[in-house]
């Protein structure tokens, strides 16, 4: 027995390491009571939202928008769907869930990764450095589908095509992955087919090219038809899975985004200076960074293992990082080509985030790989390994530290500390229990961001960054801002009638969710009805119907504002709309509703749900 225990002893420590990270992590989950984010407008509350639609949807409804009616979501499917299904399974509300599933996710990306890392290096101590390294870059609680990604499909499929074999089995299932992979992150599907065939392509070059007593040989390129046909079902399986969110925006709006919003919602890459400190991070993030002492470690080892990885003979691993190292470093920063000659950008942040962040956790870990084969440590492999052991437990009491520092400093902590406000609690029951997943709610931006984050329920507008890019949604803020200000009573009901609208709800914080307020002055928009002027006539209908608006050029979305950022010219719907503060609207549209829920504080109502007639 305990000889078979000393054969186990580097996994007993990666459960270990892992039963230890989940006890300290406990310590910041527990504290949490809601998402640790802002109900108006918080990434998070769009995710609860996006759960909330799974778990009342059925077959035949899942793969729809959380927010909008006919559209697709804004975050992808697989992180909702899983927390939709535990929920539902555990009969527990979404934000229970997302706490769960945290702790589930970090587990298989812990032993998935430490596979990962045993398969490349075949060091089992190595390895787990590796993992402690991992955790030092991911987000915990997952509570969204970006980290979720990271996390849990990045380390899987770099896996995958490191053990990749070249039979039909394996390629169907690899394929099958594949494309539950690319239904999982927007950034997924041009990342899993540029790795793909960029994988594909350093396997013939490595084939191809050898360097021997100085003298560079390259012979000639022999296509191997098997892997040909090997990597076509890879790649169709991939495509026709992916084509469940796909299909529209390649083979109907080819690519090309209704809502603009490759140009506002990410910082402006026509700029020089905008390209230039981005490719300075990269120096600023991996190599030179001093802003901690691990934060150094972690940089010397990069350097290291770039060094080794260039000046080392082009083995199994070698051949892997380096490809994995030039595809993920070439995509990146691709702007420099793509955005001047075809006025695109692939999201660079998305691709250093997910691709060249885990490069150079490889990276680091090679360096350690490739110390450990100095002569030095070769004679002295027991001080190897009790150095190794020692900076594991360095960087894992960094890691655990690192996170309740994070935690404790946010400024959204607070936040999650406590329940739902009771009067969205109260509406988060009331529609639950009384209206139907697909009920279309009409409000301010903001408002209704807040409402389907606490119920699922659909939206006429909302935040852009949470609508599919793919919908016009100056359709819909036009609709919205004449339903509510216009003066033609039955467009109105055109327009209810034409986008499903059953409920419009209001509370105290319509004005301020619109504008901002200092000393009873308006000194800026927060993020009120607005439409891109977009040299189509988008003002006519708001001429026809009566509302009021000004013409500006200024930021779109209100979480990218600034230089970095590109204005657009836009026509702003304004408050001199405004009927009064409890009623905003134009006072025919009272005749087509009424009220069903409210929520009183000190005698007065501050939220108020109306039923509208929409026949």
């Amino acid at each position: 027995m305990i000889i078979k225990l000393k054969e186990y002893k580097y996994e007993i420590l990666l459960l270990i390491i892992i039963l230890v990270y989940i006890f300290f992590l406990s310590g910041i989950t527990g504290q949490l009571k809601s998402p640790p984010g802002p109900i108006l407008g918080g990434d998070l509350y769009h995710q609860q939202g996006a759960i909330y639609h799974v778990m009342e949807s059925n077959i035949s409804t899942i793969f729809d928008s959380s927010n909008t009616l006919d559209g697709r979501p804004s975050y992808f499917y697989t992180y909702s769907i899983i927390n939709g299904f535990l929920g539902n399974l555990l009969d527990k509300t979404p934000f229970e869930s997302m706490i769960i599933s945290s702790y589930l996710i970090l587990i298989f990306s812990l032993i998935i990764s430490y596979l990962l890392f045993y398969k490349i290096f075949n060091n089992k101590l190595i390895s787990l450095f590796g993992i402690v390294v991992l955790i030092s870059f991911q987000n915990f609680p997952v509570f969204k589908y970006s980290p979720f990604f990271k996390l849990f499909f990045i380390p899987l499929i770099l896996f995958l095509f490191y053990i990749r074999k070249q039979n039909y089995k394996y390629s169907i299932i690899f394929g099958i992955i594949g494309g539950i992979f690319c239904l999982s992150h927007g950034a997924a599907f041009p990342i899993f087919i540029l790795l793909l065939f960029g994988f594909e392509l350093f396997y013939y070059l490595f084939e191809s090219i050898s360097y021997k007593d100085n003298t560079l040989k390259i012979k000639k390129i022999k296509l191997d038809k098997k892997r040909l046909i090997n990597l076509f079902i890879v790649f169709i399986l991939m495509f026709l899975i992916s084509l469940i969110w796909w299909y529209e925006p390649i083979f109907i709006h080819h690519g090309k985004t209704l809502s603009l919003s490759e140009q506002w919602s990410f910082p402006d890459f026509t700029l020089w200076e905008n390209k230039i400190n981005f490719l300075m991070d990269f120096f600023n993030k991996y190599l030179f960074n001093f802003s901690s002492v691990y934060k150094i470690i972690f940089s010397i080892l990069n350097i290291a293992g770039l060094i080794y990885l260039f000046k080392s003979k082009k083995e199994k691993i070698e051949q892997f990082l380096l490809s994995y190292f030039l595809i993920s470093f070439t995509l990146t920063y691709s702007y420099f080509i793509t955005e001047p000659l075809l006025g695109v950008v692939l999201i660079p942040f998305k691709m250093n985030e997910f691709l060249l962040s885990t490069c150079f956790i490889l990276l680091s870990v090679y360096a350690v790989y490739k110390i450990s084969f100095l002569s030095y440590f070769q004679k002295n492999k027991k001080l190897f390994n009790i150095i190794l052991i020692l900076l594991i437990i360095f960087l894992l009491n960094f890691n655990i530290s690192g996170k309740y520092e994070s935690f404790e400093k946010s400024q959204w902590t607070p936040g999650g500390k406590v329940e739902l406000t009771e009067p969205y609690n109260s509406l988060n029951k009331y529609l639950l229990e009384n209206t139907n997943v697909n009920d279309v709610v009409l409000s301010t931006n903001e408002l209704s961001f807040a409402l389907n984050g606490v119920s699922g329920r659909k939206l006429l507008v909302t935040r852009r960054a949470q609508t599919d890019p793919f919908m016009d949604m100056e359709e819909r803020q036009a609709a919205a801002a004449i339903i509510l200000y216009g003066n033609n009573t039955e467009v109105k009901k055109q327009l209810i009638k034409k986008f499903k609208i059953k409920y419009l709800y209001w509370d105290v914080n319509w004005f301020s969710s619109e504008f901002q307020v200092q000393n009873n002055q308006i000194v800026g928009i927060y993020d009120p009805l607005i439409l891109i002027d977009d040299g189509e006539g988008n003002e006519i209908q708001l001429d026809e119907n009566g509302v009021i608006y000004e013409k500006l050029n200024y930021w779109l979305d209100p979480s990218g504002r600034g230089d970095k950022y590109k204005k657009m010219d836009l026509f702003l719907i304004t408050y001199n709309n405004y009927r009064n503060s409890p009623q905003p609207w134009k006072e025919d549209l009272n005749e087509l509703m009424s009220e069903v829920w409210s929520y009183d504080m000190n005698e007065n109502k501050v939220a108020i749900l109306y039923k509208i007639q929409n026949e």
